[in-house]
């Protein structure tokens, strides 16, 4: 089901192992030197560096975030451009986490919003927390020993999170400038 609908980026890198920083180059396509978020929580997104969101609402485009984690918070500059930006974080009782929200109620979040999807094309983005550093999984996974495998961005040379989202096609960026609003394409085999 999801393998057979999914994409799979078999090299992914990023500028710096940071939520805040590495989705701030996410969303404006500029390194940290130049958007200056460096750490997470201690800098904010200056609304002069345009994001993705920013650039497609633009275009028509209707916007929305629904996000897991206080790193990537309205409060730090990441709701710029979104019509609709969701966070409603708590403190997590895990020492240490903390403040976010889990999966289940980030995906709800995002799912009632795209019940009604409108006429006009839209970009959406879902930023998950969960498999950070120290992973809680939920039942009926807290108890496998895969469960509690450290998180990569956390150690040095873990490869895993605890769980993979299969997928089984590639897809390819169709390149065009951020004004005429970008597309993906399937390269089914």
């Amino acid at each position: 089901a999801l393998a057979a609908r999914g994409a799979r980026f078999e090299q992914a890198q990023t500028p710096v192992p940071m939520t805040g920083p590495s989705h701030a180059t996410i969303l404006t396509g500029l390194y940290p030197p130049v958007h200056g978020v460096r750490d997470n929580i201690v800098f904010s997104l200056d609304p002069r560096h345009k994001t993705l969101a920013t650039w497609l609402k633009a275009q028509g485009y209707r916007t929305a975030a629904f996000v897991g984690a206080y790193p990537v918070a309205a409060a730090f500059g990441f709701r710029q451009g979104f019509d609709t930006f969701t966070e409603n974080f708590r403190e997590s009782p895990i020492p240490g986490a903390g403040a976010q929200r889990p999966a289940n109620e980030v995906i709800d979040d995002a799912l009632g919003w795209l019940a009604n999807p409108g006429r006009r094309p839209f970009f959406v983005w879902v930023h998950l927390y969960d498999p950070h550093a120290p992973y809680d999984p939920p039942e009926p996974y807290a108890g496998s020993t895969t469960a509690r495998s450290p998180s990569p961005t956390r150690s040095s040379g873990a490869s895993s999170t605890g769980f993979a989202l299969p997928v089984a096609r590639p897809i390819r960026w169709s390149p065009c400038s951020p004004t005429t609003a970008s597309r993906w394409e399937s390269t089914a085999r």
